[in-house]
C-alpha cells in the first residue's frame, strides 16, 4: 500500500492584491485557487488541437525498462531509463540514435544516474550520480567529458539549475549547512559564490519519509523555475536563493485537515491510508504555468487516479477533470496521463503492454512488448479552451 502511495505522490484555482518583481520586471501575482467540489470527464478535443505518436524504435541496443525522465532537444527525444541506468536518444519520428552510458568508476564515468537536465545554453549533459554525489557535465553532441564538481549537500534526489544556481530536491531529509542540521526540500547553491542556502523550514525534530513528489521542480519556456511539494497546498517561484508564493490552493471541505498537513510524516501516512483519508485530495503539482494558462495534478486519497485542474484567462474560465477521454484516434487508447508539458504540448507515454485490445496493437504497428509510445498532444490556443 505504501508504494502505491508514493506512486501517487510521484504523479501531482480569486486574486490576492500581492505581488513583486523578479530582475527582468515580470510581474508575479499571488493567487488562491479554488477547486472544484466536483470533477468531470472532458474529451481530449475540448483542450486538445493534434495529436502526434512517436512509435520508440526497439533494438538490442534500445531496449528501455522504465520512463523515470524525457527531455527534448534539437529534434530528438533524451530519455533517462531506470534499469538499464542509461540515457537513450531517439529522433522526433522515434528512431533511434545512440545511447550514452558511461557507467563505472573511472574519471568522467558514474555509478547511479539518478537525474539529468540539458543545458540548452552550453550545450551540455549534466547528470546527477547519485552513489558519489557530484554533478558530472559532458558535450551534448559527442557525450565526450567536461568536468565534475561534488555536490557540497549530502541528501539530494534531483537538481535543476538557472545561471549560476543550482537546486536541489531533499525530500525533507537531514543535510548540514554550516555545521547546522537543516531539512529543507530544496536547498540553493550559487556556484560562482560557493554560497548554499536552505529555502524552506530549518525544523530538524521531523523528517520526512520519502512522502514526496519524483521530482518537485517545474520550469517554463521563460526559464521561470516553480516548485510543488507534497504536502504543501501552495506552489512557489525561485528567483535566485529566494521562494515566493505565487499559488495558493484552497480545496474547501475535500482537503486534508491542516493538523494533519503540520503533522509528522507518519500521522501523514497513516491518514492518507485511512477511511476517513480516502476522500480527501491533496499532493498538489504544478505541470503548467504559462501564457495565461495553468494547470494542476493532485490525487484524491491512496488512489494512482490522476485528477487535473485546467484553469485559462486568469481563472476567468476553469475546471477539474477526473478523466480525459482520447477522442483524437481512430483506434481506443487509454484516457490521457500526463507526464509531463513542455512547449505547449502535453507528453504521455503509453506502454504497449497494457494494451488489451488486439485491434488497437495491430493499428499502432507494436506488439505488447515493444518499446512505450510517446505521445505529443497540442494544447489549444487558450482563447480556444473550454
Amino acid at each position: 500500500m505504501k508504494k502505491k502511495l508514493l506512486s501517487t505522490l510521484i504523479i501531482i484555482g480569486f486574486f490576492i492584491s500581492c505581488e513583486y518583481t523578479n530582475e527582468n520586471n515580470k510581474i508575479f501575482s499571488s493567487k488562491t485557487i479554488k477547486i472544484p467540489k466536483k470533477e468531470k470527464i472532458i474529451k481530449a478535443s475540448d483542450i486538445i488541437s493534434d495529436m502526434n505518436i512517436i512509435k520508440l524504435e526497439k533494438t538490442k541496443h534500445s531496449y528501455i525498462g522504465k520512463i523515470v525522465k524525457l527531455e527534448f532537444f534539437n529534434d530528438n527525444i533524451f530519455i533517462q531509463d531506470k534499469n538499464s541506468q542509461k540515457l537513450f536518444v531517439f529522433d522526433n519520428k522515434g528512431y533511434f540514435v545512440k545511447a550514452f552510458n558511461k557507467q563505472g568508476k573511472g574519471p568522467g564515468e558514474y555509478e547511479i544516474l539518478e537525474d539529468f537536465i540539458i543545458d540548452t545554453e552550453n550545450k551540455t549533459l549534466e547528470i546527477f550520480d547519485k552513489q558519489n554525489n557530484k554533478i558530472i557535465i559532458y558535450n551534448l553532441y559527442d557525450f565526450s567529458y567536461i568536468k565534475s564538481f561534488s555536490i557540497p549537500i549530502e541528501s539530494v534526489f534531483k537538481f535543476i539549475k538557472n545561471e549560476d544556481y543550482y537546486y536541489f530536491q531533499t525530500n525533507a531529509t537531514k543535510n548540514k549547512i554550516d555545521d547546522k542540521s537543516t531539512n529543507s526540500d530544496i536547498i540553493a547553491f550559487n556556484t560562482r559564490t560557493l554560497e548554499i542556502t536552505p529555502l524552506f523550514n530549518n525544523n530538524t525534530s521531523s523528517y520526512n519519509k520519502f512522502l514526496e513528489f519524483n521530482n518537485v521542480f517545474y520550469k517554463n519556456n521563460y526559464d521561470d523555475i516553480f516548485v510543488s511539494l507534497a504536502w504543501e497546498q501552495t506552489i512557489y517561484h525561485i528567483n535566485k536563493n529566494l521562494i515566493y508564493p505565487i499559488i495558493t490552493i484552497d480545496p474547501g471541505n475535500r482537503g486534508i485537515p491542516e493538523k494533519i498537513l503540520k503533522g509528522s510524516p507518519d500521522d501523514k501516512l497513516n491518514f492518507i491510508l485511512s477511511s476517513e483519508g480516502e476522500n480527501k485530495i491533496g499532493g498538489f503539482r504544478l505541470l503548467f504555468h504559462q501564457d495565461n494558462c495553468l494547470i494542476l495534478a493532485y490525487g484524491m486519497g491512496n488512489s494512482t487516479k490522476q485528477l487535473l485542474y485546467f484553469s485559462y484567462k486568469d481563472g476567468a474560465n476553469s475546471f477539474a477533470t477526473k478523466k480525459v477521454v482520447n477522442d483524437f484516434s481512430s483506434v481506443q487508447l487509454p484516457a490521457i496521463e500526463i507526464f509531463k508539458i513542455t512547449n505547449g504540448k502535453i507528453i504521455s507515454i503509453i506502454d504497449p503492454f497494457i494494451i488489451k485490445n488486439k485491434h488497437t496493437l495491430e493499428k499502432l504497428n507494436v506488439s505488447k512488448y515493444d518499446n512505450p509510445l510517446i505521445v505529443k498532444y497540442e494544447l489549444k490556443n487558450n482563447k480556444h479552451a473550454i
